[in-house]
């Protein structure tokens, strides 16, 4: 999944795997070392994880999620949110752009994830 802070790139894929559903983070796992201020992708992993079909897109930034959310920290400071808009103006249409499905990530968590299982679901039949 791809998108700014706050649209359940985490919380999502956690859902999924306490789900019994294969999910990876891209900002971890070895996939996204980071570089000065800018987390850059390892193109090799990326692109056999797009290769295996895994990916998609969550797109729709709430702020105040990342005021309240616990599982990151990212996000709490004026910098931070400052980035986070501005990717969201530069970012957002890039990924919109590129996107095959658009989940509003405003829906409740369960109503994010049981997309993600219909498309999951599309995608392996």
């Amino acid at each position: 999944m791809a998108g700014p802070s706050g649209t359940g790139k985490s919380s999502a894929p956690a859902e999924l795997s306490r789900r019994s559903y294969r999910t990876v983070d891209t900002d971890d796992d070895g996939y996204a070392p980071e570089i000065g201020a800018e987390q850059l992708w390892r193109e090799d992993p990326i692109e056999t994880l797009l290769d295996e079909r895994t990916g998609g897109v969550l797109e729709t930034v709430i702020l105040d999620r990342i005021t309240t959310r616990t599982n990151n920290p990212f996000g709490k400071s004026d910098d931070e949110r400052e980035r986070i808009l501005t990717d969201l103006a530069t970012v957002e249409p890039l990924l919109r752009a590129g996107a095959t499905v658009e989940i509003d990530a405003r829906a409740s968590l369960d109503e994010v994830v049981d997309a993600l299982e219909r498309i999951g679901r599309q995608i392996t039949s």
